[in-house]
């Protein structure tokens, strides 16, 4: 069917009952019409990939120590509490390693992972979010993603800093930290992860 004829009924405020002949749906809602859509005309069939500006996220902070193994452990927890996205440290994955071995289904996984296979993180997202990466370190174990909601943007950070690793690899975190929050002035920002930092003295 012709996008006129169906902006034509999205917007009606009649009443009535129509067919969609491609792919045999019935009073298709308007939310469908903000949406992009693949129609296969071989086999009749429809492909959605509707994404949503939200206005509350669900955000969990994971330490995986290895989410190799659990993947169905995450996978029933992203469903059973609803988690919008899972700011992940310790992955322990290395390239050879696809992101679909790793991720439930209905999500998407940024990654910067670690050569040798260990630390690494992860930024888990549900796919209907608007998302996109905007940085993945080279230099230290960290991948920020930008999230549209209704309102600003979000920024997620996912940080790993090694308890073995010493003053000047913190001090390039933090550098990194805030090249992001200054490029983002206008967004706020979420940091997650894990700083094995358990022994400062706050106060001080």
């Amino acid at each position: 069917m012709r996008s006129n004829i169906f902006q034509c009924y999205a917007n009606s405020s009649l009443d009535m009952e129509w067919h969609c002949l491609k792919c045999a749906m019935i009073n298709i809602s308007t939310s469908l019409f903000n949406s992009t859509h693949s129609f296969d005309s071989s086999n009749n069939s429809v492909e959605s990939n509707i994404k949503e500006k939200v206005n509350k996220l669900r955000i969990l902070t994971l330490n995986f120590q290895g989410i190799w193994s659990k993947k169905e452990s995450v996978e029933k927890l992203v469903n059973d509490y609803a988690i919008d996205i899972i700011i992940g440290s310790e992955t322990h994955l290395n390239a050879s390693i696809k992101n679909n071995e790793i991720t439930p289904e209905g999500y998407i996984s940024y990654r910067c992972d670690r050569k040798d296979g260990w630390g690494g993180v992860t930024i888990i997202c549900w796919e209907n979010l608007i998302s996109e990466c905007i940085v993945s370190s080279v230099s230290t174990e960290l991948v920020a993603i930008k999230v549209l909601t209704k309102a600003n943007p979000i920024i997620i950070v996912s940080v790993y800093r090694p308890p073995n690793r010493k003053t000047d690899y913190a001090t390039l975190l933090a550098n990194e930290i805030r090249k992001i929050c200054n490029n983002n002035m206008m967004n706020n920002v979420y940091i997650g992860g894990d700083f094995n930092l358990a022994d400062i003295n706050w106060k001080d």
